[in-house]
């Protein structure tokens, strides 16, 4: 007999607290006597999601604690039952890098056999969470048209409060196009993945992505105007295959494939795409000319479970564009025709250990190679650019997470070495030279100053062109530098209904400039049941550092 009328039901308290690691979730909660408030010893506790693919399970203690590890985010139906009790079921939203905290109230049952289904979905708002952040799974992505899919920034045009898609296809939040800081399967990279610098991830490989844009704890670094927290497909969270096309005559063609399998060990998962777009990059002409891409991106995750407590992951993708640049109507006539092609390959190898029923420790190596190549045009009138850019980027993160009573600590370094390569040769053509190579000019030429330019580079050559002063460019630059950070952060309750966010970074970063900064990070919430107010205060101090695309160049000018 199923009964909801007399169920005292289950408490649910999702506490959105600092992140577990690398989308590897810790679920922690406590089994009481709905009535008496007591300890349920030896209760089950089995959570598995809606498709039947993951499944996990736990036995209380003897304080009625328990714990789970290793479920990846997304929607789950949790089954709590004990003898002499009436069974509990529920759904729970398991979030990118968060551990969840149940509260579970069993009813002692009066009828054998009887149990209760609840059939509320829990709701995604945290009451103790203090930063401003949205999580979507793979169905909610699902429901968002396709069109606003066909990459990273027009998905984040549609999520992102504040964030506006500009002509230039740059995302620009909080008044910077380069505020938005991308983690990938718990590793962040320096680079851009727009594609001006290199080819994003692919929007149809996400599995779930958590949206910050206010109030990030410690664990997130550098460019700080949002953050996206990419938990990718694997074999456990997606089985079989399917196969999806699309086009418009406005956006251009795309499709994708994707299979994946799993088993108690082993498990795998392909995504592979293609694209042909029409809005690549618009000045601002009445026609888009010389306006077309196409691309492919490829991303293939493997995943081996070695013992209990061990697991390993190994995360590959590349990616390609040949991109058309756009340019205007007087200068399509005259047969100029620039385009640019951009490469990239990434891998993460990922190590997983469980230390107890409440601590795990992650560690993960990681490599990036972007490449940039501007073709000139193949005409004899306008002057000419071409360009390479390489950046070559390889690190190490390590992250612990302890929950220890009441508090939820995490603490974590992470470690990076930066190699970018830069090439750039601009020819203004048909120009005479007018000055010495050692003569030194102040004058302002392409809103910079002339002193400078040839401080950095004596190849620099001053010229004219029809009364307009211009400059030859001829710039090459090879560095290697670094970025160190290393954080420690803290969610703890020290009353009912009140939450504090504690945490401090510091980080270190070495490449044509050098700077460092510790930052401090506090965040309140206090909950008002009655009314589901919830008041929040959040104090950060971020460190950001530059680009890594053409810093070498950029700095040359001063």
């Amino acid at each position: 007999m199923r009964s909801v009328q007399n169920c005292s039901m289950a408490v649910l308290v999702v506490w959105a607290t600092l992140g577990s690691v690398a989308g590897q979730q810790l679920i922690v909660g406590k089994v009481q006597n709905a009535t008496t408030g007591n300890a349920i010893a030896e209760a089950s506790i089995a959570i598995k999601d809606p498709a039947g693919l993951l499944e996990e399970s736990a036995v209380s203690g003897t304080t009625g604690s328990f714990s789970l590890l290793g479920l990846p985010p997304g929607d789950y139906e949790v089954t709590v039952s004990a003898e002499g009790y009436l069974t509990e079921r529920f759904r729970i939203a398991v979030i990118p890098r968060q551990v969840l905290d149940l509260d579970v109230r069993l009813s002692p049952a009066k009828v054998d056999g009887q149990s209760i289904e609840v059939t509320a979905s829990t709701t995604r708002l945290d009451p103790g969470r203090a930063q401003t952040s949205v999580t979507l799974s793979h169905k909610d992505l699902r429901e968002i048209p396709a069109s606003h899919q066909t990459d990273i920034p027009k998905l984040v045009a549609r999520l992102v409060p504040g964030a506006i898609l500009g002509h230039d296809n740059l995302i620009h939040l909080k008044g910077n196009e380069l505020s938005l800081h991308q983690f990938l399967d718990g590793v962040a990279f320096l680079d851009n993945p727009q594609r001006h610098f290199s080819p994003d991830y692919g929007t149809q490989a996400i599995e779930s992505v958590n949206v910050i844009t206010g109030g990030m704890p410690a664990e997130f670094g550098n460019r700080l105007g949002g953050v996206l927290d990419i938990v990718t497909k694997s074999g456990r969270t997606f089985q079989g295959g399917s196969l999806s096309l699309g086009g418009s005559t406005i956006v251009g063609r795309n499709g994708a494939f994707e299979y994946g399998m799993g088993g108690n060990k082993w498990d795998a998962y392909f995504f592979s795409s293609g694209f042909n777009d029409g809005r690549f990059l618009n000045p601002p002409q009445p026609r888009e000319i010389h306006d077309l891409g196409y691309g492919s991106r490829s991303f293939f995750k493997l995943g081996y479970r070695a013992s209990e407590k061990d697991r390993l992951s190994l995360t590959i993708s590349a990616g390609g564009a040949n991109l058309q640049l756009p340019t205007t109507t007087a200068e399509w006539l005259a047969g100029r025709g620039s385009s640019r092609r951009t490469r990239e390959t990434s891998a993460i190898l990922r190590w997983q250990r469980t230390l107890s029923p409440r601590a795990l420790v992650s560690t993960s190596l990681y490599q990036r190679y972007a490449s940039n190549r501007l073709i000139p045009t193949n005409e004899t009138l306008n002057p000419v650019a071409r360009g390479f850019l390489r950046t070559l980027t390889q690190g190490v993160k390590v992250d612990a997470l302890i929950h220890r009573g009441n508090h939820n600590i995490k603490m974590g370094v992470d470690l990076a070495m930066f190699s970018p390569n830069e090439d750039l040769t601009f020819d203004p053509r048909e120009l005479e030279d007018e000055h010495d190579d050692e003569v030194i000019h102040s004058e302002i030429r392409f809103g910079l100053t002339q002193q400078t330019a040839f401080a950095a580079s004596p190849s620099f050559r001053p010229r004219v062109f029809t009364g307009v002063e211009v400059e030859a460019l001829n710039f090459r630059g090879r560095r290697q530098g670094g970025e160190g950070g290393i954080y420690v952060q803290d969610r703890f309750s020290p009353f009912r209904n009140f939450t504090v966010h504690a945490g401090v970074r510091y980080d270190r970063y070495s490449l044509v400039v050098t700077d460092d900064l510790v930052s401090p990070r506090l965040g309140l919430s206090y909950h008002l049941p009655r009314t589901g107010t919830v008041f929040r205060a959040v104090y950060n101090r971020y460190f950001v550092p530059p680009p890594l695309e053409y810093i070498q160049l950029a700095s040359a000018f001063g």
